[in-house]
């Protein structure tokens, strides 16, 4: 199955966090050069550009955002999750050890962003949402967390195929 990046235990994805570093890395990279190139082709209109990602992609989104010089016109996470959290913005940046990395957090300050997570989810535990929000809010980022009692998925299996 393709991954964004490796994970150990999906029950406890703080164990061997140091397994997702080279995937986190390369993928953040990847998505830095698809930002820088959509920002030029607006004539540099970063407000237009948004990030979003769902459960790993989120992941990836959010550690992109950590990783730009300047904020853009937000950020989307859904069932997501925050890779290294309950370190500081300075000490995630240096675990990816990117190149050209901002010193300052105006590009997390500045961007705003939406956390959701359904409270069921099998796969991703509502924690692992709420780490997000933590995260990112520790950092000053302007965050609006949505928490779901149902899994999406199901709901629309529900109404669309009338499973019960």
């Amino acid at each position: 199955m393709s991954q964004w990046f490796d994970t150990w235990d999906i029950a406890n994805l703080h164990q061997k966090e140091e397994l997702q570093i080279e995937g986190l890395k390369e993928s953040v990279a990847s998505i830095r050069l698809l930002v820088n190139r959509e920002v030029a082709s607006l004539g540099g209109q970063r407000e237009k550009v948004v990030l979003a990602g769902l459960s790993q992609g989120g992941a990836t989104a959010v550690h992109t955002v950590l990783n730009v010089a300047k904020g853009l016109g937000g950020l989307m996470v859904f069932s997501g999750r925050m890779p290294f959290s309950g370190r500081t913005l300075a000490k995630m940046r240096s675990i990816l050890d990117l190149a050209e990395v901002p010193e300052d957090d105006s590009a997390v300050r500045t961007t705003p962003v939406l956390v959701q997570h359904c409270t069921d989810d099998p796969l991703s535990r509502v924690q692992n949402g709420r780490e997000v929000r933590d995260s990112l809010s520790s950092f000053d980022a302007q965050v609006e967390w949505r928490e779901y009692p149902t899994d999406a998925a199901a709901w629309l299996r529900a109404r669309v195929f009338n499973e019960n």
